[in-house]
C-alpha cells in the first residue's frame, strides 16, 4: 500500500510533495515460536491487519488448556509475547508437545510448541567424514 506523506502544495491539479512507501500488515498471522524446541521459554509472535479482539490460548495434546497468554483487544499491528513454560498456576509444564492457539473474530490459527526438558538432546546433522585421531 502507498501512504503519503510530508508535506503537500496543489499547482493547478498536481500536488507536489514526497510520496513514501510504508509497510501496512496484511492479514491475520501465528508465526512459528522461537526457540522450537524451547526451554524454558519461547516467543509467539503474531500479526493483526486490523483491531480485533484476541485469545492466545496454549493447550496440551489431550486439549486440556494450559495457560492463557492474551484474552482481550488489540490494534492492528505486530506482537510478540514470551510464553515462560508455566501453567495457569505457574508451576512449570512438562516436556511435551504443546499446541498454541490464536483466535480472533471467525479467525482460529494453530502452532505446534514443543517444550523440552534438561535431558533433551537435539542432534544435527553432520557434513563430512569423521576423521580418526
Amino acid at each position: 500500500m502507498l501512504v503519503l506523506t510530508g508535506n503537500f502544495w496543489q499547482t493547478g491539479r498536481e500536488y507536489t510533495g514526497t510520496e513514501t512507501s510504508v509497510p501496512l500488515p496484511e492479514g491475520i498471522r501465528l508465526f512459528d515460536n522461537y526457540p522450537n524446541p524451547f526451554n524454558p521459554s519461547t516467543v509467539i509472535c503474531f500479526r493483526l491487519d486490523r483491531p480485533a479482539r484476541v485469545r492466545l490460548t496454549i493447550y496440551n495434546m489431550l486439549g486440556k488448556e494450559v495457560k492463557t497468554l492474551i484474552d482481550g483487544g488489540r490494534q492492528s499491528g505486530d506482537y510478540s509475547l514470551v510464553w515462560d513454560g508455566t501453567g495457569r498456576t505457574n508451576g512449570t509444564v512438562p516436556a511435551d508437545v504443546y499446541v498454541c492457539r490464536f483466535q480472533t473474530g471467525h479467525t482460529s490459527l494453530e502452532k505446534k510448541c514443543f517444550c523440552c526438558d534438561n535431558s533433551f538432546l537435539l542432534f544435527r546433522k553432520c557434513s563430512g567424514a569423521f576423521a580418526e585421531e
